[in-house]
């Protein structure tokens, strides 16, 4: 893990969905690079990195949790699960695939 040689963190690997996933390697290295380098950035050193996935529908939830700072209160509108507890939300990809075609959505 590449991340992990160069930010001194505690790393682990959640649960992890079965199956296949139809992804282009480079895409969703880019977009888990995305995801992991913004959860170092919002970490201290000792900070614990998750990455975890699960099915959903046909698809694969691909989540990064971290125990950075999290979103402001001021800054949630109320809509997110995060707004209850406020509590450091995971990041996450969403991954459809199915008849060829492949949708990324970060949240």
């Amino acid at each position: 893990m590449r991340w992990s040689e160069v930010a001194p963190r505690v790393w682990r690997l959640g649960p992890q969905a079965r199956g296949w996933l139809a992804a282009d390697p480079h895409v969703l290295r880019t977009a888990l690079d995305a995801l992991l380098e913004n959860a170092v950035a919002h970490t201290e050193p000792e900070d614990r990195i998750e990455l975890r996935s699960r099915a959903q529908g046909i698809g694969v939830v691909i989540e990064v949790a971290d125990e950075g700072c999290g979103i402001p209160e001021d800054a949630l509108d109320g809509s997110s699960s995060a707004s209850a507890a406020h509590t450091p939300p995971a990041r996450a990809l969403t991954a459809a695939s199915g008849s060829g075609s492949q949708s990324w959505t970060r949240s």
